[in-house]
Formats: structure tokens, sequence, C-alpha cells
């Protein structure tokens, strides 16, 4: 009986290993994520093959699903109807739309499968703007491709290119991010660069006029990351400080004003922030404390704050909540933001056309759960200190505490870790008569920790 307890033991904890979510990309009405084996997944709205499962015709997926059998996934970017991604093995990858050429496979046919682009290997940082992509290889070369209207593409002109293109001859480039219609990079030495439109000031150079060709701004050498939305950017420097110029008609640049900017600004005083994600035209950042602050706009409920439609959007940083235990979060190019608590749990809010993974559809205007990752903090090996019968079940499971321990409560979840049931009280027996037939698992916390078994349905 014990040692087909702890096959079964082993199973569940290979299942929820692999179900721990690393990261989370988020585009125009779809999601993508990465889980701790190296597979992608998929969700939402799929107009132009984004979802990457081969569909042919339109499709929205309420939840996420697999998108191909592959485990070697390293890194990913999403643009607004595009999706790049890099394997373990340096090749790129993409799929979505690309009627502007932004998959850069030579052509202008949109792809539903991840199709590999040209043969290099040794693609190294990749971002996916608005019909148009960005990347860094290896030996610190920029690359573009795509829409080049505004000469977002730096490479000295507005016309489009359908392959990975080289801007100019640096070999020092660290960090990239693409916006809708602009640029903005990091050298290797800690200054900041940018290039493409600059209507709204989002260049930071202190002017309103296009560049086609990059253009460093100011002369500080301390900068540690980007991020683009539209017509704006928010930047960190070494020292935790946030800054942003551009576009603010929403509050989007966090400085209490609704006034544009055509050179940076500190946002605030502070020096704690950690990482930043600059959706369409509102803000989600983290500090380093945990805690995850977000301004501008909210027609969607995309600030997570729980407060209705702003006129004049949210122009300072205010806290979602007061947890700080979240761990990494993605905000959208359009209307939606993921987040990841360090118990692995995935909470989503904003805009839903089936994006947020949760199985509805309709907007969120705070945080709520959308799937469950919960982590053995024991051996995989361990015997469960517990027994469940019958098993399979039909109606009523039941639980036989074998050693004298505190059970705090109980927890069912679906194979892709989404909470189905929780109870803290008759501990014994659970009603799974409700459940839909399938495999599920069954969580156990302790004072001091928790175990993990699985069980079927009938």
């Amino acid at each position: 009986m014990k040692s087909s307890i702890a096959i079964l033991m082993m199973i569940a904890s290979c299942q929820l290993n692999a179900q721990c979510w690393q990261a989370l990309y988020t585009g125009a009405g779809f999601s993508i994520a990465e889980k701790t084996d190296g597979t992608l997944w998929s969700c939402g709205q799929d107009n132009w093959g984004q979802l990457g499962n081969g569909v042919t015709s339109t499709q929205t997926l309420y939840t996420f699903a697999q998108i191909n059998a592959d485990t070697d996934w390293q890194s990913v970017s999403v643009g607004y109807n595009q999706v790049l991604a890099i394997k373990s093995d340096g090749t790129l990858w993409a799929w979505g739309s690309n009627q502007m050429g932004q998959l850069g496979d030579g052509t202008t046919n949109s792809k539903n499968v991840p199709t590999q682009i040209g043969t290099d290997t040794n693609w190294h940082v990749i971002s996916a703007g608005t019909n148009f992509s960005t990347a860094i290889k290896t030996d610190g070369t920029i690359w573009a491709w795509g829409m080049n209207y505004y000469g977002q593409l730096g490479t000295g002109n507005t016309i489009d290119k359908l392959v990975p293109t080289k801007i100019g001859n640096a070999t020092n480039w660290a960090k990239v991010s693409a916006g809708v219609g602009h640029t903005v990079a990091i050298k290797t030495n800690g200054t900041l660069w940018s290039w493409g439109s600059n209507q709204f000031g989002e260049l930071g150079i202190g002017s309103q006029t296009n560049n086609y060709l990059p253009i460093q701004i100011g002369s500080n050498s301390t900068w540690s990351f980007i991020s683009c939305g539209n017509s704006y950017t928010i930047a960190l420097r070494s020292n935790g400080q946030m800054w942003s110029w551009g576009s603010n008609f929403n509050g989007q640049l966090g400085n209490g004003t609704n006034s544009n900017s055509n050179n940076p600004i500190q946002i605030g005083i502070g020096s704690t922030w950690g990482t930043i994600a600059a959706g369409s035209d509102f803000v989600i950042a983290k500090k380093t404390n945990g805690s995850i602050w977000s301004w501008g706009n909210n027609d969607n409920g995309q600030l997570g704050l729980n407060l209705g439609i702003l006129p004049n959007g949210l122009n300072i940083p205010t806290q979602i909540g007061s947890d700080v235990d979240w761990d990494f979060y993605s905000a959208s190019k359009y209307r939606h933001v993921l987040a990841v608590k360090g118990n692995g749990q995935l909470w989503a809010w904003g805009s839903n056309t089936g994006c947020l993974g949760n199985g509805s559809f309709g907007a969120e205007f705070q945080p709520v759960l959308s799937t469950n990752c919960i982590l053995l903090n024991t051996n995989d090996n361990n015997i469960p200190s517990f027994t469940i019968y019958p098993n399979p079940a039909n109606d009523f499971l039941n639980i036989q505490i074998n050693e004298n321990r505190i059970v705090n409560s109980i927890i069912l979840t679906d194979i892709f870790g989404k909470i189905v049931h929780s109870q803290s009280e008759n501990l014994t027996k659970i009603n799974i008569s409700q459940l839909q037939k399938g495999m599920y698992l069954l969580q156990l916390d302790y004072e001091l920790g928790k175990q993990i078994v699985k069980f079927i349905k009938e």
C-alpha cells in the first residue's frame, strides 16, 4: 500500500512541478505563459494565429492550453498580435499576425504555429512591438524588422523589412523595448538610446521630431531597464529610481499631472522600484518589498484597484491591495494584466476576452485567481501521512490521517492547478459529487508544510 501511495505521490509531484508558472506575456486580448518545465501555454482571442496551436479558424480559449509539445522554450516576447520566442539552442521562432512582416520570415503571411526565423543560433534578447519586432544577438548587435512607418526599426529610413535587419554596427547593445511606433534600448555601458516616432516626446530627447537612427537620451550611464507603451516610455536607473516621458493623457507618466513630457522626469522621490511593465497607456510596477503598484488608464479595470472608469486616468502610483508577495507579472499592450504570487498562484485582471485564463468572459476590476500552482515542501519520494479512499471515487472522498498531525485545510485542484474546492472543517470527508469526471489533486495543509496526492473522479 505504501509503495503505491509513493508512486502516486511522485506522479503528483511531477504533474505539479510541471504546472508552475515562471514567466507571463500579454498581448491584445491574448496571453502566453511559460511553465518551469519549458512548455508554453496560451489563452484568449486567436484571430491571427497568435495562440500558436495550429487552429486555422478564429477561436477563443478561456483557459490556458499548451501550444505544442516542445519543452525547450527559453524566452518570449508578445507584441500587439504577434509572438517572438527563443529556444534554449538560441534559435528564433515567431507566430501570429504578419501583415507588416513583423514575424521576420520574409513573407507577410500570418502563422498559427511557432515558425523558425532563419537559421541563426545566437539570438539573445527579443522585444515585440506593434507590427514590428526587435532583437539583440549574443554578439551585442541589434536587429529589427516589420513596419517602419515612423523609423522605429532604426535603419535610417522608413522602409519596412520582412527579415531581421541589423541596426548600425555597434556591438554593445544589452536591452531593448519595442513600443507602438518607437524603440528604446540600453547599451552595456548603461547609456540610453531611442528612435522612431516622437509625436508626444516618447524618445525623451527634448523635442518632438522623429528619428530614424538611434539617438542618445541625455548623458546618464546608470539606466538599467526600459519598457515602452503607446507613445510613452518608463525606465529604471540602477539606484532604483523610476523615470518616464512621452504621452500622458491618462496619467501614465505617474508624475501627478496629465501633461506630456519631452524629457525624462522622475516619478516621485522613491528609490525602491524593482521592475516595471508599460501597458498601452497604463503601468504596473513592483517595488523591492514585493508590493505592486499601478497608474494610468483604467477603462477596463487594468489598474486592479477596483475603481470605475476614470475620465483622466490615475496619475500617481497606487498600491494594488496590501500584499507584498508578488513574484512577477506582465502588463499587456492592450488592457489586461497577469501576475504570479510567491505561492505560485496566477492572478489576473483587466479586459477579458478569455485572456485572463480563468474560464470567464468580461472585465475584472481587481485581481481574480486564474490558476493555482501548488509547490511541494517535502521530498518527492516521501510517503504521504494520509490515505484517501475510495480512489477512484464518485460522490465522497474519505481521508484518514496516518500520523498525529494538525491539518489546517484541504484544497482540491484540477490538473492545471485551478482550485475547485477547499474546506477547513470536517477534514475527513469531502463531497466531490459536483466535480466533473477526471483527474484531480488533493492537498492537505499542515502547520509545518503540505502534502499532495492524486485521485480520480468517476
